[in-house]
């Protein structure tokens, strides 16, 4: 677990320190989100939050990086007599890079390379009377718990600026495609989700 955290940090501070030089074009982001995953497993509204360094690298595009932590809840019942839930506790290091389309318009695409700190399943049957922790039997332990998502996102013109220099809140709706599970015994069956984030910048120079 160790190296698997060194790994991803790594990639973080890569994309950093390739900005240090030039502060004045730096900003940090401060988004939450919310995202479905198109289908009738999972919850219709799986929240999430996320902080991003940004850099412009030139006038059209800039680069980002940080931490998102993202929470997904699924149910689903077998027969009429069994249920199953789900909870996923996921830590991304999106690496993403923007691309302006015109005034108050970027387009974004990104990878999410992370991993599932924390899972579990729960089970109630006719005879539980009650749910019942079932990780054990769902190929938890044996799994590697990396995961990886691409992103793509539109970034909307500055809906509210709290100053016109320095802060401002923009609305992002993304599409995320999760390229590998993160546990054995997955029932995702569709790999895309839709979301949208609500970002506030805030321009460090």
């Amino acid at each position: 677990m160790k190296f698997k955290i060194s790994f991803l940090l790594s990639i973080l501070l890569l994309v950093i320190s390739s900005g240090s030089a030039q502060d004045n074009k730096s900003s940090v982001n401060l988004n939450t989100q919310i995202s479905n995953f198109l289908t009738e497993y999972f919850s219709p509204i799986n929240p999430g939050i996320e902080i991003l360094y940004q850099n412009k690298v030139t006038s059209l595009f800039s680069i980002s990086a940080g931490i998102n932590y993202s929470f997904t809840s699924g149910q689903k019942s077998v027969g009429i007599k069994s249920n199953f839930k789900r909870r996923y506790h996921e830590i991304f290091v999106p690496v993403i890079l923007k691309g302006r389309i015109s005034d108050g318009f970027n387009a974004a695409f990104g990878i999410y390379p992370g991993w599932l700190f924390n899972g579990k399943e729960f089970y109630k049957g006719s005879s539980t009377g009650g749910w019942n922790d079932n990780t054990h039997n769902t190929g938890y332990d044996e799994s590697s718990k990396l995961a990886a998502d691409l992103f793509f996102g539109l970034e909307l013109f500055d809906f509210v600026k709290l100053n016109k220099k320095n802060h401002s809140i923009k609305f992002t709706p993304f599409l995320k495609y999760r390229l590998n599970e993160n546990w054995l015994d997955e029932t995702r069956d569709n790999p895309i989700s839709l979301g949208v984030k609500i970002n506030y910048r805030i321009r460090l120079k």
